[in-house]
């Protein structure tokens, strides 16, 4: 069977999540006037116009509270990570390659993660609300982080900041999360913020796809980056100078456009190309096969199968995708 493809338009939204601790002490988490002579020892680092004192530096982020570790054992917690490790699922590799790290990652997700997130939506109101104050997330080591964490981003600190770090403070005197995994800094943006410009810059994508001369066959997305702020753009037809306006519209934020598969061909450019060899005999387990070609579209179907044995699935599965692809057996179909 065989197939061809075309790249539709994906005008997508994405954010990533994640999110950390805070401290418990007044001394930490009150803003500090100019002429309080313990300001003094403000951090150099990255801005800071939350209003807060920068405590410390973190992952080049301005913590602005943090927690203090005063329970020395978690059992609860210990518990959590012990029936983690002995599960199917961790010991399969359902999660990703089993490691002290993995580990790690996976028990601050399911403690400290559920916990704070828990105790922001009922401080701030629920998550929608807290979208317009700031942005939470989680940093894993195995993808890269230098320590798991939960990260809260806050750009107008108030008093209710003052609450969160108060009840977060108390589950660590319980003895419930540690405050070693928690992470409170100022953002420079928030959640509300980023979707706000994700839309904008969304709009001024769509205007170069309306341009184009065969808009049917672009393909782009359009994110903005939680942890960085940075828009991040995948296409397969923008111009550098088309990326250059996108910029200087946008120049408050860094823009990242990368080319995803074959740029769309320039208007009278070919838009197929052929094998010198337009058939073979020998069989592959690299790429994937056309299956079938229709009118105005193919089936491709991957060679190498998956196997899902070990979650109870299927020995031997075939992922298949079918691609529009106009004129497809006029152009595709050799005699």
């Amino acid at each position: 069977m065989k197939t061809c493809k075309i790249l539709t338009v994906t005008l997508g939204i994405g954010l990533v999540l994640s999110a950390c601790g805070t401290s418990d002490q007044t001394k930490d988490v009150a803003p500090k006037s100019e002429d309080d002579p313990t300001n003094k020892k403000v951090q150099a680092g990255p801005p800071n116009d939350s209003g807060w004192e920068t405590i410390e530096i973190v992952s080049n982020r301005p913590i602005i509270a943090k927690l203090e570790q005063t329970a020395t054992e978690t059992p609860e917690r210990d518990q959590v990570m012990n029936e983690l490790k002995e599960s199917k699922e961790f010991k399969e590799g359902l999660y990703g390659e089993p490691s002290d790290e993995l580990l790690e990652d996976l028990s601050v997700q399911w403690v400290e993660g559920n916990i704070a997130t828990s105790v922001i939506e009922e401080i701030y109101g629920g998550h929608d609300v807290f979208s317009k104050e700031g942005v939470i997330f989680y940093e894993n080591q195995t993808s890269g982080a230098e320590q798991a964490g939960f990260w809260i981003g806050i750009k107008k600190p108030d008093d209710r900041l003052k609450e969160l770090v108060d009840r977060l403070q108390a589950e660590v005197d319980a003895g419930r999360i540690k405050a070693e995994y928690i992470f409170i800094y100022y953002s420079p943006f928030t959640e509300a913020e980023n979707q706000q410009l994700m839309n904008e810059v969304n709009q001024a994508v769509r205007t170069f796809v309306d341009q184009h001369h065969a808009p049917n066959l672009v393909s782009v997305g359009v994110s903005v980056n939680t942890i960085t702020g940075d828009i991040e753009i995948s296409h397969n037809f923008l111009t550098e100078e088309q990326i250059e306006s996108l910029r200087q519209q946008f120049p408050e934020r860094r823009l990242v456009a990368e080319q995803e598969g074959r740029m769309v061909p320039k208007e009278g450019e070919p838009d197929t190309f052929y094998p010198e060899e337009p058939y073979t005999n020998q069989l592959t387990k690299e790429g994937s096969y056309v299956m079938e070609i229709g009118t105005d579209s193919m089936l491709v179907v991957d060679a190498e199968p998956q196997e899902f044995s070990s979650t109870e699935g299927v020995d031997e599965f075939y992922s298949a995708i079918v691609f529009n692809f106009p004129n497809a057996c006029e152009k595709l179909v050799k005699e």
